[in-house]
């Protein structure tokens, strides 16, 4: 009789001891190899906020990818390593032997209806002389515009009222930011009259 009190103790003791220790185990949802604490292998729906906490630092030797939501209401992975995929994309255009330093039309033959493209810096390969009077400066005009037929972005790149030393054909040097078009919003045209004045006050900003 004893040794059954003693056994059953025993047994009360290591059940007490099992419920003690804390359970870590890996849940997963149509699949049996769950990868980490749970891992759901299929189409998953939620409404309602997710919270997330205690994300791991990304490493220079990681891949980033980002989270997308699709019409659908999907959401997407997006591989940012792949061409297409990526945010924005930084292109440098060096246009040699150009007519002195007139660039009038350069078609990247880049879809404006894709990208967005924005002139971030531009210098000219040679010394200007002034076409007017002598003593005056120029400004660099460099500009991207929309070609309403082709629908592609054009170059444009001068500088007003001045030409090269001596009439000799340059180099322009253009750096450009193309910005993918499904991850930018890009707001319609503003037209404010400003009825022949110097100064104007937008009735309500486009954002908030």
């Amino acid at each position: 009789m004893k040794r059954i009190l003693i056994f059953k103790k025993n047994i009360l003791l290591f059940i007490f001891c099992l419920l003690s220790l804390p359970i870590f185990a890996q849940v997963g949802i149509n699949t049996t190899t769950p990868r980490t604490t749970l891992e759901v292998a299929g189409n998953t729906t939620i409404n309602g906020a997710i919270n997330v906490e205690n994300l791991g630092v990304v490493q220079n030797e990681d891949v980033s990818f980002l989270l997308t939501q699709n019409q659908g209401n999907m959401i997407k992975e997006l591989n940012t390593t792949y061409a297409g995929n990526s945010l924005a994309y930084f292109q440098e255009y060096k246009l040699t032997n150009v007519s002195r330093d007139w660039v009038s039309d350069f078609n990247t033959n880049i879809k404006a209806s894709k990208y967005g493209m924005i002139v971030i810096s531009a210098y000219f390969s040679h010394e200007l002389v002034m076409d007017g009077t002598p003593g005056n400066f120029a400004i660099p005009a460099v500009s991207t515009v929309v070609d309403p037929i082709t629908g592609t972005w054009r170059i444009r790149a001068d500088y007003p009222s001045a030409t090269t030393d001596g009439f000799v054909n340059g180099t322009w040097t253009i750096n450009t930011i193309l910005i993918t078009r499904n991850i930018a919003k890009e707001f319609p045209d503003q037209i404010i009259e400003m009825n022949g004045a110097t100064t104007k006050e937008a009735t309500s900003p486009i954002i908030d």
